[in-house]
């Protein structure tokens, strides 16, 4: 069946496809950013939008926390994963009063980037080890979803055929890292892998 058109039409709609996860979308405004969070099921009630504070500090500490993850030179401590782990929670997640539902995050702009459920929910003051922090997957199933249509677009799909078959996809090693090689195949015989287009 199509998509509603109308924003309350739609709203039900995709609460009822949502079943018990809580949906929240965030939405990157030219100041502020905002988070629409819509609880599943049919008596999930209105919609509620909230507006989440200024956009580029929250963008800024986004930028920090990826950095610390990721940049061999700069690996985070567990008090800097603490801190600033901490902050995107307070700023991300706490104001939307959540139960610990399973929850489908739709991300807008650098959010996109971000580890929902690598960020801190509590950790003692002082924490010195990984293992002294709660970190969101703890108590929350996290999901991803590029937007709420494409969501109830792909939850009115059926499910997938049980023939076996699975498509992957890859691109071979650079020059640099070595020689390609095939990682797994069904077929015993080796293959020529092509590169793919500007990967």
């Amino acid at each position: 069946s199509a998509i509603p058109s109308a924003p309350a039409d739609f709203a039900a709609v995709l609460a009822a496809e949502l079943g018990e996860r809580t949906l929240i979308e965030y939405a990157m405004g030219e100041e502020h950013l905002y988070a629409f969070v819509l609880q599943g099921g049919s008596e999930s009630g209105a919609p509620r939008l909230l507006d989440l504070g200024a956009r580029r500090p929250i963008e800024a500490l986004v930028q920090e926390f990826l950095a610390g993850l990721t940049d061999r030179a700069t690996l985070s401590t567990a008090a800097q994963v603490a801190r600033v782990g901490g902050q995107l929670h307070e700023l991300l997640l706490a104001p939307l009063q959540l139960s610990n539902p399973p929850v489908v995050i739709v991300p807008s702009g650098e959010l996109a980037r971000l580890p929902f459920e690598a960020l801190v929910a509590s950790a003692p003051p002082g924490a010195q080890r990984f293992d002294q922090l709660e970190f969101v997957i703890d108590h929350m199933d996290v999901a991803y979803a590029p937007s709420s249509t494409a969501l109830l677009a792909l939850s009115r799909r059926p499910p997938p055929g049980r023939d076996g078959l699975a498509l992957l996809l890859g691109d071979p090693r650079y020059a640099s890292e070595g020689e390609p090689r095939l990682l797994a195949s069904r077929n015993s015989a080796a293959r020529s892998w092509e590169r793919l287009p500007r990967s």
